[in-house]
């Protein structure tokens, strides 16, 4: 879908509606997520943040009626979440409260921590890691990221809206990813419940709830009775521990209550968790916690009864808890209390893969459209012999990549994600072609792990290896089998 032009919310809404309406319907939160066929540069959701001031009423109207994905990567590198976070520092409509606030409140949808925007395969950053260089180093993006059309301007924030965001990524478990920060962390991060002073302002009222979620207390729980509360559960974990084990429902449920089912994602012991953190009935039986809401609000459907939710239902839930309140994620007691009297962990992510898992994770979506099972990510498993074969196999059996002559010279895994990120982003009339390729190519590769051991005495071991072809190919045609052994002695030379 092309940009809209300059039109009211009400005429961009009803040019959505009428194009939807040429497509069958069960591809309408595809093409609104960019996800349909293949990944557009930019997403229909992604394209209003440049062309309305009214996104707000345009999204709600979108959400309730198809459902909508946030956290879906456009060919551009980048989910709605991080655009918008983007377009804070670029477009200077979106430095005000009013927009701030309304992106903070759609954090509440669906917001997937530490997942990054790439933006190549050497730049791949977090939100926090966006949001502390555009707001301290200097402009990171070029005009050539945005739209032809956008005018860029930018400027860091207000400091009170940079901590207020800054704040609430940390509270969701965002963590930086490539930015090491040394001089300037920021105080949050040293604040001890011991020394914590509450003072009547939005960021220490985000602070409290987050605290409150952290040890699962209830909401009423005044600030000056918070760090009595945390310190007694603190001194008694042992008898905390028998009294939630005990437990079939949550904390502050009634007589009435027990006829319900309660259904966290995380699966946690719902005698841990507070009554108030569940959603209202849905079919007078289910009771989904508040963490649960993006998916069915996306899916409109009861995941266990599979019966669709009605769109009064759907607005209440977007009202009462997309809105109005911050959704935090569900913490366990047991892991708040491993870094007390601190109130936050680590500010970077352990997993020295994340950037690794994060570039897999997005080059499989541009082959999970048309091919959703699929071996892709298995790729990170590959040793340089495996990389140097595959490589070989992409510039000899088609002219089409000739990119890949450089990750055979040097078989480097990062050397091969940039490639394949190449070809996916500029190649994409060929996307089945690498996608059969790389599917060939890992099935050769498996072939070969099996049948390896048996190549040092071919003649003794024929048997044993033509059952190993026949497992795959499941027929007898010598052309097949040439070709297959002709690919294992190639691997076999690579591999030494």
């Amino acid at each position: 879908m092309k940009f809209f032009g300059k039109k009211t919310a009400k005429e961009i809404f009803e040019r959505i509606v009428t194009d939807l309406d040429d497509v069958d319907s069960k591809y309408h939160s595809q093409m609104l997520n960019g996800n349909y066929k293949t990944l557009s540069r930019w997403s229909i959701v992604q394209e209003l943040l440049f062309e309305t001031d009214d996104v707000e009423t345009i999204l709600s109207k979108l959400i309730i009626k198809y459902g909508l994905d946030f956290n879906i990567r456009s060919k551009k590198g980048v989910s709605f979440f991080q655009l918008y976070l983007i377009l804070l520092f670029y477009d200077e409509s979106f430095r005000n409260e009013k927009k701030i606030d309304y992106f903070i409140s759609l954090l509440n949808y669906g917001f997937l921590p530490n997942h990054l925007m790439i933006f190549s395969a050497s730049k791949i950053y977090s939100m926090l890691d966006m949001l502390y260089l555009l707001q301290h180093k200097k402009s990171m993006l070029t005009k050539s990221f945005f739209p032809s059309h956008f005018k860029m301007k930018y400027e860091t924030l207000d400091t009170k809206y940079y901590d207020k965001i800054y704040l609430v990524l940390i509270c969701k478990n965002e963590k930086f990813h490539k930015v090491a920060i040394k001089d300037d962390i920021p105080k949050v991060h040293n604040t001890t419940i011991m020394n914590m002073k509450f003072k009547n302002d939005e960021y220490h009222q985000i602070l409290q709830e987050y605290i409150l979620n952290l040890f699962n207390l209830p909401s009423c729980t005044t600030s000056d009775i918070l760090k009595k509360n945390i310190l007694y559960l603190y001194s008694n974990i042992k008898f905390y521990n028998n009294w939630v084990n005990q437990r079939e429902f949550p904390i502050g449920s009634c007589e009435h209550d027990t006829n319900f089912i309660f259904i966290n994602p995380d699966f946690a012991n719902n005698g841990e968790l507070q009554n108030e953190t569940f959603l209202n009935p849905i079919e007078n039986k289910f009771r989904f916690h508040r963490t649960f809401l993006s998916v069915l609000i996306r899916t409109k459907m009861n995941p266990y009864t599979r019966n669709k939710i009605d769109e009064k239902t759907l607005k209440e839930m977007i009202d009462k808890h997309i809105h109005a309140k911050y959704i935090f994620p569900i913490s366990n007691i047991h892991e708040s209390f491993e870094h007390f009297p601190f109130i936050f962990d680590n500010l970077y992510n352990n997993d020295k893969d994340v950037g690794m898992k994060n570039l897999l994770s997005y080059l499989e979506s541009f082959f999970n459209i048309n091919h959703p099972y699929n071996q892709i990510y298995s790729i990170r498993l590959m040793k340089p012999y495996e990389i140097k074969y595959l490589s070989f196999t992409m510039c000899n059996e088609t002219h089409l990549f000739p990119k890949f002559n450089q990750s055979f010279k040097n078989p480097d895994m990062i050397g091969l994600l940039k490639i394949l990120l190449f070809y996916c982003r500029t190649k994409n009339k060929f996307l089945n072609v690498i996608y059969f390729f790389l599917e060939e190519i890992i099935q050769d590769l498996q072939c070969y792990k099996k049948i390896k051991v048996h190549l040092q005495n071919f003649e003794k071991n024929y048997e044993k290896i033509i059952e190993i072809y026949f497992s795959r190919f499941q027929i007898n045609n010598n052309h097949y089998l040439d070709k297959f052994m002709k690919n294992i002695y190639i691997i076999k030379d690579f591999d030494v």
